[in-house]
């Protein structure tokens, strides 16, 4: 019989900013100049060839017959439980937006969040969904209109040339300004015993 865990995984991004009614029009900053630069979805489906409890690597081999090896994590409950021929099904979403500043509404630097982690409960195979935020702001070194390009550099040295595909997006933006991005990946995955387990 197969144990089967559908995991539903939303990844939602919100950048929103809030200007008093009070303020006159001429008085209010500009909106923030952003958008979206990469975003993607890729589902994977492998069978698990061998379990090694001690090191916490599973191999695997992929629909095409590729064959790759991941190291489980220990937030990963009943790996125990995993066997060669279980079938394994992870989702990963991805995402990198970035947002334009000017001095002082942000500051240069990296941070990083890890949501929840959502594991089975005992006796279930292992399932469960997780993710992580990295928000990395720099300092606008360069702006080609042409290429429609921004180029920062971060405060640990770490230089990016973001493509910007509406090139009003550009428009107000300076050499000096901060650009923040945030990368975005979210995890979904869930084990199918093999037939006959």
């Amino acid at each position: 019989m197969k144990a089967r865990v559908a995991l539903p995984l939303g990844l939602v991004i919100a950048i929103a900013a809030a200007v008093p009614a009070a303020v006159p029009a001429a008085a209010q900053p500009a909106p923030a100049k952003g958008g979206v630069v990469e975003t993607g979805t890729t589902k994977l489906t492998a069978t698990v060839v061998r379990v090694d409890m001690k090191t916490r690597n599973v191999d695997l081999k992929d629909e095409t017959g590729k064959a790759f090896t991941i190291n489980v994590s220990e937030a990963v409950k009943n790996l125990d439980q995993v066997r060669p021929g279980d079938v394994v099904n992870a989702t990963l979403t991805e995402s990198i937006v970035y947002e334009v500043k000017k001095p002082g509404q942000a500051v240069p630097g990296t941070t990083a969040k890890k949501p929840d982690v959502s594991i089975s409960k005992p006796g279930e195979p292992p399932k469960g969904a997780g993710g992580k935020v990295t928000t990395k702001t720099g300092t606008v070194i360069a702006l080609d209109e042409k290429a429609q390009t921004i180029r920062s550099k971060a405060a640990d040295g770490e230089t990016r040339t973001i493509g910007v595909n509406d090139p009003s997006r550009l428009v107000g933006v300076k050499v000096g300004d901060l650009v923040e991005i945030t990368y975005t990946e979210a995890l979904a995955f869930s084990v199918e015993r093999s037939p006959g387990k």
